[in-house]
C-alpha cells in the first residue's frame, strides 16, 4: 500500500505556474488589442483652458467622430495627411493575430504540461511568437504617434492633439505581450518539481 499524497505532491510545478501566468498576460494583451482596434479613441482633439477640458473630435483607425453632433463619418484613412494609417493598421492587426496565436500556443503548452509531457519546443515557440507580437504592436504604436497627423480642418485653432484610450490599450498590450513571452521562455527551463521543495 502506497503512502498518501503529501502537500508537496499536490503543489503545482514551477513550469505550470509560469505557463498560467504567461497565458494571463498574453490573453489580456490580446483582449486589449481587439478592444483598441474596435474603438474610435486613438487620437483626440481637445480644447483646454484653466477650468476644464473638452474633447471635440475622436479619431479611430477608420472613423472620425464629432462630439458635438454625436455622429461618426468614415473617411477611411484619408483624414491622415501623412497617409501613414494603412501601415499602422497592418502592423497592429498583424501583431494582434500573432497575439492570438501566442495565446493558443501557451494554452496548448499548459495542456501538455497537465498530461505530464514537457514540450520545450512549445515554450520556445510561444516565447518567440509573443515577443514578435509585442514588437509589431510597439512599432505600430510608435509609428502612429509620430506619423499620423489629421488634416488642418479637423483641428480648430488653439486646440491640441492627444492620444486616446484605444491607443493606450494597444500600447499597454506591448509590455504585456513581452512579459508573456518572457514567462513562456522561462517555462522551458523550469524544472518539473513542485514549488515547495
Amino acid at each position: 500500500m502506497g503512502r498518501p499524497p503529501s502537500f508537496r505532491d499536490k503543489c503545482p510545478s514551477r513550469r505550470f505556474i509560469l505557463l498560467v501566468s504567461a497565458l494571463f498576460w498574453v490573453y489580456a494583451a490580446t483582449v486589449f488589442v481587439i478592444v483598441g482596434l474596435c474603438t474610435n479613441h486613438w487620437l483626440e482633439i481637445r480644447r483646454r483652458n484653466l477650468y476644464h477640458e473638452d474633447i471635440l473630435v475622436h479619431f479611430g483607425l477608420h472613423r472620425v467622430c464629432w462630439k458635438s453632433s454625436s455622429n461618426c463619418n468614415d473617411p477611411g484613412s484619408s483624414y491622415d495627411r501623412q497617409n501613414a494609417l494603412p501601415a499602422v493598421i497592418g502592423l497592429v492587426v498583424t501583431g494582434g493575430f500573432f497575439a492570438m496565436i501566442g495565446s493558443l500556443i501557451t494554452l496548448a503548452n499548459i495542456f501538455f504540461d497537465r498530461l505530464g509531457r514537457t514540450k520545450i519546443l512549445l515554450s520556445g515557440a510561444g516565447a518567440g511568437v509573443c515577443v514578435l507580437s509585442g514588437i509589431l504592436l510597439m512599432v505600430g504604436v510608435i509609428y502612429f504617434s509620430t506619423e499620423v497627423d489629421p488634416h488642418v480642418e479637423y483641428i480648430p485653432v488653439g486646440h491640441k492633439k492627444f492620444e486616446g484610450f484605444s491607443f493606450g490599450l494597444v500600447a499597454a498590450a506591448v509590455g504585456m505581450m513581452i512579459i508573456g513571452g518572457i514567462l513562456n521562455g522561462f517555462s522551458g527551463f523550469a524544472v518539473a518539481d513542485p514549488v515547495f521543495n
